[in-house]
């Protein structure tokens, strides 16, 4: 009996990393832009956040890479659209602190993040930060504006 125990503990020990299999899951912080001020010269930013959590589900390592992707939400990739019924507030959402990379699906000028990791035993979390702007002088009426949209990790 201590044979097989022993060849049963070997043969998962040295199971190759290509061959572990992985577990991924997505959470999301919302991007909140509180009150806009229509007569400010000044964009409206703020901060969201995308956490994707990896554990090994087989095997004892391995590594793993994702992209992930928004979808257009209201609007396009162009210019994504806050909704208050018919109200429209034109914001986006970007990749990078500089405002410069849109956050889609890769497709047309839009960007996605893409990474990859060695996973530990105890699995790994990473966190990317979201950033939004509202573009400022837009004057949409009063209300409370929203978008929902989809994120998708693929690995």
């Amino acid at each position: 009996m201590k044979r097989l125990l022993l060849a049963l503990f070997l043969l998962v020990a040295s199971v190759p990393s290509a061959f572990a299999a992985i577990a991924c899951t997505v959470a999301t912080n919302s991007v909140a832009f509180g009150i806009y001020d229509p007569t400010s010269g000044v964009d409206k930013t703020s901060n969201g956040s995308v956490t994707v959590t990896c554990l090994i589900v087989v095997g004892l390592s391995g590594s793993v890479a994702y992209n992930i992707h928004f979808a257009p939400g209201n609007g396009s990739y162009a210019s994504r659209a806050l909704k208050s019924g018919s109200l429209t507030l034109n914001y986006n959402l970007y990749t990078d602190a500089g405002l410069s990379q849109v956050w889609g699906d890769g497709t047309g000028s839009s960007g996605r993040i893409s990474d990859s990791y060695s996973i530990p035993l105890v699995g790994s979390i990473v966190s990317y930060n979201v950033y939004g702007k509202i573009p400022a002088r837009q004057n949409p009426g009063m209300g409370s504006f929203t978008d929902s949209m989809i994120v998708t990790v693929n690995y």
